[in-house]
């Protein structure tokens, strides 16, 4: 959150200076959800664009359907729906293709703890900067234990 967005939410909520802007976030998103469970039957539609207004005057990227989103989420898990979530594939590459991702894991193999990755890295031209090749080997080597075992090819165990 920019320092101009979290001065924006203290000025709101001045007894809340000290805490962290995530929580603030999610206090507000608190603060709408409750406002629209208050309102009475027939009004809901204006009272959540009042608070999409209200938010959006801060600086908030939301919609109507967000309010209504955070309302379902309160009332399915409590305050803890209201947090936000990590994505499910972060840690993992999302513009690897898969011919990448196999060139990876087989210099990962064949490399070993104490390979040469630049030259690998040379070797192989795989579409991703030098950086992003040489993390994601060394973590494929970190998650998985390569052996040999007579009369089969190199196999792949999780530690």
């Amino acid at each position: 959150m920019s320092a101009a967005r979290q001065r924006a939410h203290v000025a709101q909520l001045p007894g809340l200076a000290t805490i962290d802007p995530a929580l603030q976030c999610d206090l507000l998103r608190l603060r709408g959800v409750l406002i629209l469970l208050a309102a009475r039957q027939g009004s809901k539609l204006a009272v959540a664009a009042a608070c999409v207004a209200e938010l959006k005057s801060d600086a908030f990227k939301i919609s109507v359907r967000s309010v209504y989103r955070w309302r379902d989420r309160y009332l399915r898990f409590g305050f803890a729906g209201l947090r936000r979530k990590a994505r499910i594939d972060s840690g993992y590459p999302r513009r690897f293709g898969e011919a990448v991702m196999m060139a990876m894991v087989d210099a990962a193999v064949r490399l070993g703890p104490r390979g040469n990755v630049a030259r690998e890295f040379r070797r192989l031209r795989p579409g991703v900067c030098y950086g992003s090749f040489r993390l994601w080997v060394r973590r494929l080597q970190a998650e998985f234990l390569v052996t040999k075992r007579r009369g089969e090819s190199d196999v792949l165990l999780l530690r």
